[in-house]
């Protein structure tokens, strides 16, 4: 079969190539926080391969004086921001960046979880929030609803996985708030809306996702809202996955 020394060589040439092989897969799950299988559907990213239009939109346009800014950088969207009071309502207001795209069905997950790969310097600004709209989202009020919103929090400075199950989402959010759990002001003698939340009180099963609300959804959205303060979120890929 051989000589000792080529046995030798031969050995060594398959241990080189092994470590080799190791050493790419490693640098290459390194860049690419995003896990591809089967289980998941890539909803944005930011390094050219998928094409969705993003805009930023702060509270001045109802009297607010938030600041914020969105750009795509190093394969990133960065949302930078101060989310500050509103004088009017003397409370925060909101900073939001939307990103529109083609229609994805997105029905087949609906036991599933939105998952937002990100980062953050600002680990104690806890007003971050992600909505999803599409045709057929019920708007509750004039300000709110038309899209699913859940809150979520970035504790870290390097790159995680913020992993949002859809029952925690809920399309029946104040516009005054963001959330689904608060009553909006009363109006003179017109007492304010009170919102519904899936899973948490108060609820209503109506305001959860559903299939039939999931099949043509084209917006994506990004929130700094009703917590004052200075805010930094690097994202670097959104996705759907079927878990929990």
């Amino acid at each position: 079969f051989g000589t000792t020394s080529n046995l030798q060589r031969l050995a060594e040439a398959f241990i080189t190539m092994i470590a080799t092989t190791f050493f790419l897969a490693s640098v290459a799950i390194a860049a690419s926080p995003v896990t591809v299988s089967a289980q998941r559907m890539l909803l944005a990213s930011f390094d050219g391969s998928m094409t969705r239009t993003w805009q930023d939109t702060n509270d001045p346009v109802m009297g607010g004086q938030s600041v914020s800014t969105f750009v795509v950088k190093n394969n990133s969207g960065i949302f930078d921001g101060n989310n500050k009071i509103v004088p009017s309502l003397k409370a925060p207001g909101f900073c939001n960046v939307r990103g529109e795209g083609k229609e994805v069905d997105i029905s087949e997950y609906v036991g599933g979880s939105i998952v937002i790969v990100a980062r953050t310097s600002t680990p104690e600004y806890m007003g971050f929030r992600m909505a999803f709209g599409g045709k057929g989202i019920p708007k509750t009020s004039i300000f709110g609803g038309g899209s699913f919103k859940a809150g979520f929090n970035v504790t870290s400075s390097s790159w995680q996985n913020v992993s949002i199950p859809l029952h925690r989402f809920s399309y029946d959010w104040s516009g005054y708030t963001g959330r689904c759990d608060t009553k909006d002001p009363s109006k003179g003698i017109l007492p304010g809306q009170q919102h519904y939340c899936c899973d948490s009180l108060p609820q209503k099963d109506s305001v959860c996702p559903q299939a039939k609300y999931l099949k043509d959804i084209t917006d994506l959205e990004l929130w700094a809202e009703g917590v004052e303060g200075i805010f930094h979120l690097e994202v670097n890929a959104i996705y759907i996955d079927m878990a929990m």
